[in-house]
C-alpha cells in the first residue's frame, strides 16, 4: 500500500522549494546580466534534511556502467558528454526520498534524472524524470527507461532552454511526484520499482550536460 505523509509534511516540500527557487532566480539573474557568462560554480544548496550527492571535486560515489561517455567534475558541477546515450549512476541505492538537482543542458537536448533504477553492462532501466528542452510536453514527465512513458504532463513544463532548471522528485512508496522550476508536473502512483540507483543522463546530443546541487533527503 502507498505510504502517506501528514498534510504538514507534504506542505513542507513546496514551501521549501519556493524559497530555494527565489535564491536561484536571483543568482541566475545576476549571471545573465554579465555578458559572455558561462555556467558558473554551484549555488549554495539547502541543507535542511538534504545530503549532497556530489562533493564538488570529483565523481566519487558515482560510476559509469557504459563503455562510452565522459563524466568530469569542474567548478562544482558534474559535466557529462557522450556521442550516444549513457547514465552516470550512484553507487548507493535508495527507496523513499526527495531528490533535487539543478540541470543545464544544450538547447534541443534531452536528459533525465533516473531513480529506483537497475543497471548492467551498457544499459540502465528504471524510473526517469524527463528533462527535455524542446516545445513538446515531455519535460517533467515520468518515463521508464526500457519500457517507455508512464505519465506525461498535460502541458509543457516551464523549462528554459540553455539555462539552469530546477528539478525535484519525491518518491514515497508507490507515490511519485515531480516538480520542474516549482511547478508540479506529475502526481501519480506506480508499482514497477521500489528501490534502486539514482542516475544522471546524457542522451547523446551535441554539447555538455551540466548538473549541480544534486542532493537527497532519505525518508523513513
Amino acid at each position: 500500500m502507498p505510504r502517506h505523509r501528514s498534510a504538514a509534511t507534504r506542505r513542507r516540500v513546496p514551501a521549501f522549494l519556493s524559497e530555494t527557487l527565489e535564491r536561484r532566480e536571483l543568482l541566475a539573474s545576476a549571471s545573465a546580466s554579465a555578458p559572455g557568462t558561462s555556467p558558473g560554480p554551484s549555488a549554495p544548496a539547502d541543507t535542511s534534511g538534504f545530503v549532497p550527492m556530489f562533493n564538488g571535486v570529483n565523481t566519487a560515489g558515482w560510476f559509469n556502467p557504459y563503455h562510452w561517455g565522459s563524466a568530469v567534475a569542474r567548478d562544482g558541477q558534474i559535466l557529462l558528454s557522450s556521442p550516444k546515450n549513457f547514465f552516470l549512476m550512484s553507487r548507493a541505492t535508495y527507496s523513499d526520498f526527495i531528490i533535487q538537482a539543478d540541470v543545464l543542458i544544450p538547447p534541443g537536448g534531452n536528459s533525465g534524472l533516473q531513480f529506483r533504477s537497475q543497471y548492467g553492462p551498457n544499459f540502465v532501466r528504471g524510473y526517469q524524470a524527463d528533462m527535455d528542452t524542446a516545445d513538446r510536453n515531455w519535460a517533467g514527465g515520468l518515463y521508464y527507461q526500457s519500457r517507455g512513458w508512464l505519465a506525461r504532463p498535460a502541458h509543457r513544463a516551464p523549462v528554459v532552454p540553455g539555462r539552469w532548471n530546477h528539478y525535484m522528485v519525491e518518491a514515497v512508496g508507490h507515490h511519485i511526484q515531480i516538480w520542474v522550476n516549482g511547478t508540479l508536473t506529475i502526481d501519480t502512483y506506480r508499482t514497477i520499482a521500489s528501490s534502486g540507483h539514482i542516475g544522471l543522463q546524457d542522451h547523446g546530443s551535441a554539447g555538455t550536460y551540466h548538473f549541480r546541487n544534486v542532493a537527497i533527503e532519505v525518508l523513513p
